[in-house]
């Protein structure tokens, strides 16, 4: 994982599926694992195969972080309504869902408002996800808006 999440970050992600491979071989009951090789599938526009990964990290013991992302890639695959149900589902759990996973699905579906909510929120409670906010490509839907950099200062980051 060491070496898989630097090269996802830097959006190298042919050199991410390789080493996420590895790691899938190695141990093929590790949810995690799934759940990375389906994202870096999602940015690589492999939406089959992303769906199925997460698909199976879920089937695996998932979270709602790849619930968030399963439902990422309905969106870039026009299927709405069921990012829409899964959008659902994560806002109404008693479960703890992290307010980044909910921005990132907001983010995908073009709902600026409700992605930086989501994000104040996670401010709020500290959350650790925030500090990936800086290199995410989950979050390049929000770049462009003020408030991204206006949020980035205030986790720490310089401009």
């Amino acid at each position: 994982w060491q070496t898989t999440f630097p090269a996802f970050y830097a959006r190298r992600y042919q050199v991410a599926l390789e080493r996420i491979d590895e790691l899938v071989e190695s141990d093929p009951a590790f949810f995690g694992d799934y759940s990375i090789r389906g994202e870096t599938y999602e940015f690589m526009g492999r939406y089959a195969e992303a769906a199925a990964d997460l698909k199976r990290a879920l089937a695996l013991n998932g979270n709602p972080w790849v619930s968030a992302a399963l439902g990422r890639v309905y969106v870039k695959s026009g299927r709405m309504a069921e990012a829409k149900r899964i959008l659902h589902q994560l806002t109404t759990s008693r479960e703890y869902v992290s307010a980044y996973a909910v921005a990132s699905l907001h983010a995908a579906l073009g709902s600026r408002d409700q992605a930086f909510a989501w994000l104040e929120k996670g401010l709020r409670e500290r959350s650790e996800d925030l500090l990936l906010m800086k290199t995410d490509p989950r979050m390049d839907p929000l770049r462009s808006d003020p408030r991204y950099a206006d949020l980035m200062r205030r986790v720490g980051f310089k401009s």
